[in-house]
């Protein structure tokens, strides 16, 4: 189940910062219910909301993951940014729109730490 929990914060973090998709969460979902026998609720739910908004569907998912520890997710989700503007598939411009949006929604960087040793040097 902590694998599960993990990949659903993935999920959830992905949808957040707008590499994942709605769609594609949502089939993530429907592809965890089919291969799973007891998947839990909330992801039976996001099955059902292709016609809400994302919002809607990240508080679901994060009914699931609960106050699950968010840095690994996080690294996860950079890596596959990482992996998305090596092979091309996005733009570098969107990876870092990608990335500055999930380090600023886990609270993971500050724009402080960033501009701080321009104003100290």
């Amino acid at each position: 189940m902590e694998g599960f929990r993990t990949l659903t914060s993935v999920f959830s973090l992905g949808l957040s910062c707008g590499i994942f998709s709605k769609e594609m969460i949502i089939q993530w979902c429907d592809q965890a219910i089919e291969a799973k026998d007891n998947v839990p609720f909330e992801i039976i739910e996001v099955s059902l909301m292709s016609k809400s908004k994302i919002d809607d569907i990240e508080n679901k998912l994060f009914e699931l993951t609960g106050h699950f520890e968010v840095e690994h997710p996080a690294k996860l989700v950079l890596s596959i940014i990482y992996d998305k503007v090596n092979k091309k598939r996005i733009s570098i411009e969107n990876g870092i729109r990608y990335s500055t949006r999930l380090l600023t929604f886990t609270r993971l960087s500050f724009e402080g730490d960033y501009y701080k040793p321009l104003l100290d040097g």
